[in-house]
């Protein structure tokens, strides 16, 4: 299933259902610059309600996925693009069977933020450790 470094993104369900993260930019810009990412989140994959004051601007490369904007949900396909400005609340699942691709452009900020959260792909992980994990991504 891929490269075992590959960081994955946490994700809040108790199977191990996270998307694997690419970061083609360096990671080594200062905070405001912009960082480019790609994605692929498995059937499944939740990212619980949040906002953040830094621009993500999210294209599906494939699949889709479902994106909530802080007020109600649609399904973005192949080919569209949300952009989260302003500190806006959104949250995304893939509701769907197939996983989906996604190219993500944030900032360098977001970018560390993500690797830090992001944890190698690994077997059994125990409950201390995924609950330490969520907890850290949710704070």
């Amino acid at each position: 299933m891929g490269n075992p470094d590959t960081p994955r993104v946490y994700s809040p369900q108790a199977q191990d259902v996270r998307a694997k993260n690419n970061y083609v930019t360096a990671l080594t810009f200062s905070a405001d610059e912009y960082c480019v990412i790609t994605a692929e989140a498995p059937a499944g994959f939740i990212v619980p309600l949040h906002s953040h004051a830094d621009r993500e601007t999210f294209y599906v490369l494939s699949g889709e996925m479902s994106f909530y904007d802080g007020v109600s949900w649609r399904v973005l396909k192949q080919g569209e693009c949300v952009d989260v400005v302003d500190s806006m609340k959104h949250a995304w699942h893939n509701a769907s069977n197939s996983a989906a691709s996604l190219l993500i452009v944030t900032t360098v900020r977001m970018g560390l933020f993500l690797q830090q959260v992001s944890s190698p792909v690994e077997t059994g992980l125990d409950a201390q450790k995924a609950s330490t994990q969520k907890e850290h991504f949710l704070s």
